[in-house]
């Protein structure tokens, strides 16, 4: 591999499995696959920690890696299960991460649904970053989320309301959601079922 040029991770993520397809453009414009890396049972945290980037760490060693996730990876699968493209961040502000804005920009959500701590950190900075690269259609669920500084938060969820951002319960979140029933696996571990 040329260390002096991006290596690009085509990422196919799957409820059953996942797999990693590297390579780069030589001169002559040509494709060449560096390697592949195919796993089944990983979350997207472990799968980056314990498979990515052991893997990253050991065959390109000193270079800039591109993740493009499958544009279908947003969308729902033939049993009506859903597969999700998650965007890992080492900072409190997700757009720290170089892979967010091509993920955006690659699945074009309707409506991004955020959640998680802190309200007044984190989040505040998904939301801004978020709502000035013009995604305006943003819920946040209001009671997977806690603020830092209590008033602070409750400043911001003012605000964000008056913009436009709709604040929504998990429970009012999971009323819009089809129906998926649960069942367990050989393993013990619960998984979505065709109805």
């Amino acid at each position: 591999y040329n260390p002096h040029l991006p290596v690009v991770a085509g990422f196919d993520p799957g409820i059953g499995g996942s797999a990693f397809i590297f390579g780069q453009e030589d001169v002559n414009g040509r494709l060449i696959v560096l390697g592949e890396l195919v796993q089944e049972g990983y979350g997207a945290t472990r799968l980056v920690q314990e498979k990515l980037r052991p893997y990253a760490r050991r065959h390109f060693p000193d270079a800039e890696i591109i993740i493009a996730p499958d544009p279908a990876a947003g969308n729902r699968t033939q049993t009506d299960e859903r597969t999700v493209v998650d965007v890992l961040k080492k900072h409190f502000d997700v757009f720290t991460n170089p892979n967010t804005e091509p993920i955006l920009d690659l699945l074009r959500p309707a409506r991004i649904v955020l959640y998680g701590v802190a309200l007044d950190v984190c989040n505040r900075a998904a939301v801004e970053g978020l709502w000035s690269r013009g995604h305006h259609d943003l819920t946040l669920v209001t009671d997977a989320t806690a603020a830092l500084d209590e008033e602070r938060g409750e400043e911001l969820l003012a605000e964000w309301e008056e913009r436009g951002v709709e604040l929504a319960t998990t429970d009012e979140i999971l009323a819009h959601l089809p129906d998926v029933p649960f069942v367990p696996r050989e393993d013990g571990i619960a998984q979505g079922a065709p109805a």
